[in-house]
């Protein structure tokens, strides 16, 4: 086990899977996965367990607020078997990624419509043995790429969460996880502009639309939603540290709600341990 966790055995001793099942408000893997994180690492620091208490009874005393964060945290959602840290781990398995390709095929469609001015057949023949190689190629890779989508999907929701948090957690209490947010969010403005080309034909959005006919042909021909694709993810593998950090935000905040949430529910009261020394002395003690 890490310094300071709580080990299997112990664990198990204690039934402590059933409190995290009773204790467990959470609304999304990121509040899931950092509760559990928070019952097998024990705080004991005295500055990081009076936060804690803070932000504990701030959730208590602002019921409105409390049901307001719960909700955006619910658009994260829960992610079943899979970890949110697997969906970011599974970027890196595309490796390293270059645009050159895509752009010198671009460009050969560019030099045969050139070659038209000169002789119209040749033109022609040229730029229809390209579009030919860069549609075979688009759908190929298009193929490789589709199950990515899905961990940008997720990093789409964490924004659209935080988004939402930096209009919302205006206390003063939050104001070290409102500066990590604001920066976040100024930095994945990258990945957000220009997205649903890539995020909309994945959904099938297109229908009937001619613009977006026309848009989806553009695409196959001259790799524009791939272009945008190695982009966004080169603006993820650049910002990973700080999608983390953001990602830890909602989970610490998710904990602190459902600790709020579990001491509500408790109908004989509860009481806040005093972490003075090495000794464990208590009175009336129940399980959790």
């Amino acid at each position: 086990p890490m310094p300071h966790q709580v080990d299997d055995i112990t664990w198990n001793d204690l039934d402590l899977d059933q409190l995290f099942e009773r204790i467990n408000y959470t609304q999304s893997t990121c509040g899931e996965e950092y509760l559990y994180y928070t019952l097998r690492t024990p705080v004991t620091e005295a500055d990081k367990l009076d936060e804690l208490e803070q932000k504990i009874q701030y959730f208590e005393t602002h019921s409105e607020n409390r049901v307001e964060a719960q909700l955006l945290f619910k658009k994260l959602g829960k992610l079943g078997k899979y970890s949110l840290y697997d969906y970011l781990d599974h970027l890196d398995i595309l490796g390293e990624i270059n645009n050159r390709f895509y752009l010198v095929w671009d460009l050969a469609v560019i030099a045969a419509v050139l070659v038209m001015f000169y002789s119209v057949p040749a033109g022609l023949i040229a730029l229809v043995g390209v579009l030919v190689h860069n549609i075979l190629t688009y759908f190929k890779k298009k193929k490789e790429i589709e199950p990515y989508i899905c961990s940008f999907n997720y990093i789409f929701s964490m924004i659209s969460v935080l988004e939402g948090m930096e209009k919302s957690f205006t206390d003063p209490l939050f104001s070290k996880e409102l500066e990590t947010i604001r920066g976040c969010n100024r930095e994945l403005k990258k990945f957000k502009t220009g997205s649903f080309l890539v995020m909309q034909q994945r959904n099938g959005d297109i229908g009937g639309n001619p613009l977006m006919i026309l848009i989806d042909y553009a695409c196959m021909t001259l790799f524009i939603d791939l272009l945008k694709f190695n982009h966004m993810l080169m603006v993820v593998r650049s910002n990973l540290e700080t999608i983390e950090s953001c990602l830890q935000i909602i989970g610490s905040l998710e904990t602190d709600i459902s600790i709020a949430l579990y001491r509500a529910s408790l109908v004989n009261g509860y009481c806040i341990p005093d972490f003075a020394g090495r000794d464990i002395c208590a009175e009336k003690c129940s399980h959790p």
